[in-house]
């Protein structure tokens, strides 16, 4: 834990209020929704049309296509980049100060420790069995390595090199899924069982892999449901984390602008309208790109589905395009226009976020919420569960409210 007890004055605040407000619908709406889904409004959401469709957009799609949901985990990775052009660039070509070993150090450190946390998480670490460990399964780890290559190119690459280099990451992804060929997988397949990420995960992480099948006399199986990948899908982690940093540095370079010289509010002003204005273009153009390369047919020149589960290179674009989009709603809200509506709730949650996205890892706190609420189960009804999810929801956001308020945030 480090004490900072004075944010920095030229914080951006949506950047804070935009990550709080993803894990906020990781960790509270979600549950609470489908809490209600499946208790006092059970028959609306089973039975009617636009019930169904509302329900459908709190589950991850399971192959191709894209709900709410599924922007939760790439929007989280798109912020992880965002807040890196405001730790780094005074490292950069042109400052004064220059990149030390100390500094690669410091990243290679972040990086192991998001790791860890990640196989803490759902790695299975602390069962302290190498059978069920799984080595790379987990949002944190997909973040560690996009921020260990994107902060590296940040530091040593100018903005076009940069750009080039996410795009060729973006390519290398496709044209490796597309034409190599290894054993039964790849080829151009987009399938499940067939695609290359998922044949590269399975020799190289072998028994180590999630959702791998034990059976009592130790042999062990891959999973005929799960198909998340990790391995070659790192390249398009990094493609995500580094489409932030373009957002972060976007916003940056417009707060360097307004803080030189005697610059007026007319002029700051018409400096966060102008930023305002790429993010949304850039969210806008992004997101078209993406879906329109998910439609090209199958077997012609390009194909690419929309697949959230191995990262293709259009959910990179698609996905980032609605952060983009989002981040351009809450700068305008909370930077450009100066509302503060929500701001704390989210606020706690985001300069918090790792703190946040394990604590519910380490404790069950719904469990926790029935002790003193136990005795209401007999006159609530169905709106009894609703109500534990919510309360276990309140505890984790009040511990990290005493957090916020003393000034300690948990950084790795």
């Amino acid at each position: 834990m480090e004490n900072n007890v004075s944010p920095k004055k030229e914080r951006v605040l949506s950047l804070d209020v935009l990550r709080g407000f993803d894990l906020f619908v990781l960790l509270c709406v979600g549950p609470l929704f489908l809490s209600l889904a499946a208790g006092p409004f059970k028959d609306f959401f089973q039975t009617n049309a636009w019930g169904k469709a509302i329900e459908a957009q709190f589950h991850h799609v399971r192959w191709e296509g894209f709900v709410a949901w599924d922007l939760i985990m790439p929007l989280f990775l798109f912020m992880v980049g965002a807040a890196i052009p405001f730790s780094l660039s005074k490292y950069t070509s042109g400052s004064e100060e220059k990149p030390t070993f100390r500094l690669y150090f410091r990243i290679i450190r972040r990086f192991l420790l998001l790791w860890i946390l990640g196989m803490i998480a759902q790695g299975h670490l602390l069962d302290l069995k190498i059978q069920g460990l799984n080595f790379y399964s987990n949002t944190l780890q997909a973040i560690a390595a996009g921020y260990l290559i994107s902060s590296i190119l940040y530091l040593i690459f100018r903005i076009k090199g940069q750009i080039l280099i996410t795009i060729l990451l973006l390519a290398a992804y496709w044209a490796l899924m597309t034409f190599v060929k290894f054993g039964d997988f790849g080829g151009g397949s987009f399938l499940p069982e067939s695609n290359l990420s998922e044949g590269i995960d399975q020799k190289v992480l072998g028994c180590w892999r999630a959702g791998v099948v034990f059976q009592k006399d130790g042999s062990w199986a891959f999973s005929t449901t799960s198909h998340y990948t990790w391995i070659l899908s790192s390249l398009t982690f990094a493609a995500t984390v580094m489409t932030g940093l373009f957002a972060g540095e976007l916003i940056r370079t417009g707060i360097a602008k307004n803080t030189e010289g005697e610059a007026d509010e007319k002029k700051k002003k018409s400096v966060r309208v102008r930023i305002f204005g790429l993010l949304l273009l850039i969210g806008v153009l992004l997101t078209a790109a993406g879906f329109g390369w998910s439609k090209i047919p199958e077997g012609s020149p390009g194909y690419c589905p929309l697949i959230k589960t191995i990262w293709t290179p259009s959910m990179v674009l698609f996905s980032s395009g609605l952060s983009f989009i989002l981040l351009a709603l809450f700068y305008a809200f909370y930077d450009l226009f100066g509302f503060r509506c929500g701001s704390t709730l989210f606020k706690v949650i985001g300069m918090n976020a790792i703190a946040a996205y394990m604590l519910p890892r380490f404790f069950n706190f719904s469990t926790i919420a029935k002790m003193p609420l136990h005795g209401l189960e007999q006159y609530m009804g169905v709106w009894y569960t609703p109500l534990i999810t919510f309360s276990g929801f309140m505890l984790v956001w009040f511990i990290l409210w005493g957090l916020y308020r003393s000034g300690r945030f948990l950084r790795v």
